[in-house]
């Protein structure tokens, strides 16, 4: 049971709001960042690091734990949707797929939260915030190696504004369960997606400086300082 709720869930909620997500979008911002197939591979590469280390963590401690599994299965799913051929994602992302990939995120949510829906104040400060926010600061890292075809192709300002809408709703469910795995599945997604849009919506100058190498040091930094802390108060 402890193998459902504090990942199987969780998985299943990172996979079908994550397809809902791209279900949802625009054409031209689901080709700005899905058809360079091998820039998946840095998010598929980073997020099996964060899961292994997770792994190893957890015979330390289970929450630093779930805080790596869940970040690093939010990019391997990431990764995974970049690497396949834009033939296949152009008909499982479709918008009447997406009603389908929603409500299986729902009920998926639903499975493993503990059966408890009260909102939980502490959660939201201590760990919702700080992982969506690792969560940006590690999309940035992953993306500062796309390529610069991936990187030109994130000028599509209106679209990345549906992706911001979306990952604030994918983070708000967050608070209600004591299912602290659901808890950072639901803020990485949304940290992931609130990321996505807010590079497409600004201006390309933006998002090429955001996604700078020479910055990537200091957003690693500043997501582990977070991580820690999110342990240490949560």
């Amino acid at each position: 049971m402890n193998i459902l709720n504090f990942v199987f869930y969780p998985a299943l909620v990172i996979l079908f709001g994550l397809a809902a997500a791209f279900s949802f979008l625009g054409k031209n911002n689901k080709n700005a960042l899905l058809s360079s197939n091998r820039d998946g591979r840095d998010p598929l590469v980073i997020g099996f690091g964060l899961v292994l280390l997770g792994v190893l963590v957890s015979f330390l401690d289970y929450t630093a734990a779930r805080m790596l599994v869940g970040i690093g299965f939010t990019f391997v799913a990431f990764g995974t949707v970049i690497l396949v051929d834009d033939y296949y994602t152009d008909r499982l992302f479709q918008p009447v797929f997406g009603v389908v990939y929603s409500v299986l995120a729902f009920l998926a949510y639903r499975a493993g939260s503990l059966g408890t829906q009260v909102y939980n104040t502490h959660a939201l400060v201590t760990l919702v915030v700080p992982v969506a926010m690792a969560t940006m600061l590690a999309t940035f890292s992953a993306l500062t190696f796309a390529s610069a075809d991936f990187k030109d192709r994130l000028d599509q300002q209106n679209g990345g504004w549906l992706f911001i809408v979306l990952g604030l709703a994918a983070a708000s469910p967050s608070p209600f369960t004591v299912n602290s795995a659901l808890i950072i599945a639901t803020a990485s997604l949304g940290g992931l997606l609130f990321t996505l849009g807010l590079l497409t919506a600004v201006d390309q100058k933006d998002a090429l400086g955001a996604l700078n190498k020479a910055k990537m040091p200091v957003y690693v930094l500043i997501a582990v300082l977070l991580l820690v802390g999110a342990r240490l108060f949560f």
